[in-house]
């Protein structure tokens, strides 16, 4: 059985494989890395939800945080839709894509 250093070795192997294989940054390079085949990840660039789904894994953008905050009910409306905002900006997502994420939170609070 490994140890939690041999674990920790692995993963830092995985990911510097996927660094350089798949020109990835640190922090894709680590979630890929760290994910179980057919588990979720939480990613936002293109070529890192590209490189997640070659992998058989399944990509999560962090815009549905808030999503998922509002259907658990931890987050209300207007700090869930303030929330999405704020990721939108820093992800660079587009307004179409925000208002659908809009709407699925507004249906779940009715």
């Amino acid at each position: 059985m490994p140890t939690s250093e041999d674990q920790v070795t692995g993963l830092r192997r995985r990911r510097h494989g996927c660094a350089g294989r798949f020109r990835l940054g640190a922090g894709e390079s680590e979630v890929l890395a760290s994910a179980r085949r057919g588990g979720e990840v939480l990613v936002d660039e293109g070529r890192a939800t590209r490189v997640a789904e070659s992998l058989g894994l399944v990509p999560v953008s962090t815009l549905f945080i808030p999503v998922l905050g509002v259907v658990r009910g931890q987050l209300d409306l207007p700090s869930a839709r303030d929330l999405l905002h704020d990721l939108a900006v820093v992800t660079g997502a587009r307004a179409d894509v925000v208002l659908r994420l809009e709407r699925i939170m507004r249906r779940w609070t009715r």
